[in-house]
C-alpha cells in the first residue's frame, strides 16, 4: 500500500489491460472514483468518477491535490473504463499521511 502526504499533490496511474493481461488495442472513457470511510463511519466520495488523461499506450494518469485537511484513513481508488469493448474496473488502496510528520495518523475501520 502507498502513502501519500495531505496537502501535496500526486500522480495515480493506471494501464487498462485486457484480461488475458495483454495491452488493449481500445480504452475508452477512463475514469477515476476516490472514497474514504470517516471517523463516523461515513463514506465519502472524495472523487467521483472524473476523466483520466491519456499517459502512454493503454496507461492513464490523474493528478490529485490532497487536501491538506484530508482524513488520515486509508483511501479506495477506483479505475474503470471500456476495454476492447468490456467494461473494466480495478481497485487499488492508499493511504494519506501528514505532511509535517510523515507518519500516518488514527485509522478508522469500517464497522460492516
Amino acid at each position: 500500500m502507498e502513502s501519500y502526504e495531505r496537502g501535496q499533490d500526486h500522480v495515480l496511474y493506471a494501464n487498462f489491460l485486457t484480461l488475458e493481461g495483454k495491452e488493449a488495442s481500445s480504452v475508452v472513457d477512463p475514469k477515476i472514483t476516490i472514497r474514504h470511510v470517516d471517523s463516523n463511519n461515513i463514506v465519502v466520495t472524495d472523487v467521483n468518477s472524473v476523466a483520466m488523461s491519456f499517459a502512454v499506450e493503454t496507461m492513464y494518469y490523474y493528478r490529485w491535490s490532497v487536501p491538506s485537511d484530508a482524513d488520515l484513513v486509508e483511501y479506495t481508488c477506483e479505475y474503470s473504463a471500456t476495454v476492447d469493448g468490456e467494461y473494466a474496473e480495478a481497485n487499488e488502496t492508499l493511504r494519506i499521511i501528514d505532511s509535517s510528520s510523515g507518519t500516518p495518523g488514527t485509522l478508522y475501520t469500517s464497522k460492516n
